[in-house]
């Protein structure tokens, strides 16, 4: 009987949650790029910063690597944090739970096991935002696979959040015209 090794579990704190969802919110309908950063073991998502200066599309994300490359080494050497992986969005997701990541989702992750990849999805009636899914996702180097992440949000976020079983229709609502 094989026993199942239960998920990573990652810690969202709630400023770089919002920090994640109003840069998806702004972006919309194109995607959004960010990276993230931990003070500690990478467990936990202390800190996110999107990339102001990448070019959205509708379906993907282009980001100068150089600039990104230089961010992560000044965060890294200036304020001690850790680089733990990136986000993006996904926009008029529908909300369907079947969601599946595709490769440039989680590229990278194989050969950075300790990175993660989050993934925002968010979905819109054209008068105001209904819907938001996130995935973590990580790879799990003893399976050799990548696995979804259990997603771990604070008392105080998962409350404001349980509203309309985490949707955002009266979270963030777009003026009525």
């Amino acid at each position: 009987m094989t026993i199942k090794k239960p998920a990573r579990e990652i810690v969202f704190k709630p400023e770089p949650f919002f920090t994640c969802l109003i840069s998806a919110l702004e972006a919309y309908k194109r995607e959004t790029y960010g990276l993230l950063f931990s003070r500690n073991t990478g467990n936990t998502i202390d800190f996110a910063y999107t990339m102001q200066l990448a070019r959205k599309t509708f379906v993907e994300v282009y980001v100068n690597d150089k600039l990104e490359r230089y961010i992560i080494r000044e965060a890294e050497e200036d304020f001690g944090l850790r680089f733990i992986g990136d986000f993006h969005s996904h926009t008029d997701y529908k909300g369907k739970s079947t969601y599946k990541s595709g490769e440039t989702d989680t590229c990278g992750l194989r050969e950075n096991p300790d990175k993660i990849a989050l993934i925002l999805g968010l979905s819109s009636d054209q008068e105001k935002f209904i819907e938001m899914l996130m995935r973590v996702y990580y790879y799990d180097s003893e399976q050799k696979r990548i696995r979804k992440a259990k997603l771990i949000l604070p008392k105080r976020l998962e409350t404001i959040l349980s509203v309309n079983n985490f949707s955002l229709l009266n979270f963030f609502r777009t003026p009525q015209r």
